[in-house]
């Protein structure tokens, strides 16, 4: 299980550049252009340019997720990301 942190709007700009540090676990926001709705995935942050973040997403299978077997990577907003989420704990089956 992922532990979420909320990304309080009211938290001042040093707290809330304690979200954009690389290495940290994210909820990220993307729209889906063409229905105009929000999709929810976990990423981690592997760089920080300007505004904007780089992301490697990890895959959802079933109710666990896994590294996909290629690297998914974008660039997003900075403001895309809704919050932190606690690293992923290895899970045998």
């Amino acid at each position: 299980d992922m532990n979420i942190k909320p990304n309080e709007s009211d938290k001042s700009e040093d707290e809330s550049d304690d979200l954009y540090e690389v290495g940290n676990m994210v909820a990220v926001r993307i729209m889906v252009k063409r229905k105009d709705i929000a999709l929810i995935y976990m990423a981690e942050i592997t760089e920080i340019d300007g505004n904007d973040v780089c992301l490697k997403y990890l895959q959802r299978t079933r109710n666990l997720y896994q590294w996909p077997n290629s690297i998914d990577l974008s660039y997003q907003p900075k403001g895309d990301i809704i919050c932190i989420v606690s690293s992923p704990s290895l899970v045998n089956n």
